[in-house]
């Protein structure tokens, strides 16, 4: 299956979950039908009401369709030929930020490119840097992104373990 859009904009996508959430204390599917794990989530500044009106309680099977949606994504990366914006957060609680780093390397397209954020956390267009988000796709939707050359495993690990990494500053 090959992609047919103009470009794709990965926002805080998830190949690997953070740590801190404790998917690896996930019971068998067959344990989680009917359960469900208190929701967690700070209040936003500056958004509308509606925002932080979310539900209380997550149910266990929804992780472990994430898992097989990220499995199934992963597979198709190699075939994703399209120039690619790849957003992720330095501070994402949910998706690892070593998920930026994975699509980057596995995904086929010889055009695409990495922009981290410092300060918000998993919902971009939501977060404090939004409007950084939203002026990024904006640029890279209407073609006007400029593509850098192709980064390196060290360059994507330097970035990070300095914490700058926030490209397009």
């Amino acid at each position: 299956m090959r992609c047919s859009r103009a470009g794709i904009v990965s926002l805080a996508t998830p190949v690997f979950i953070a740590p801190e959430r404790g998917a690896d204390r996930l019971p068998p599917l067959k344990f989680c039908r009917g359960r469900y794990v208190p929701k967690r989530r700070k209040p936003m500044k500056e958004v509308p009401k509606a925002v932080n009106e979310t539900y209380l309680t997550m149910p266990l099977v929804s992780v472990h369709e994430l898992f097989g949606l990220i499995h199934t994504m992963t597979e198709q990366l190699k075939n994703v030929d399209r120039p690619t914006l790849i957003l992720h957060s330095l501070q994402d609680h949910t998706a690892d930020v070593k998920s930026a780093g994975y699509l980057y390397e596995h995904i086929a397209s010889a055009k695409k490119e990495i922009l981290y954020l410092r300060r918000s956390g998993h919902l971009l267009p939501l977060d404090c840097e939004r409007d950084k988000v939203f002026a990024a796709t904006a640029k890279f939707l209407a073609g006007k992104w400029h593509f850098h050359r192709k980064k390196t495993e060290t360059d994507l690990k330097g970035s990070l373990s300095e914490g700058a990494g926030a490209e397009g500053d």
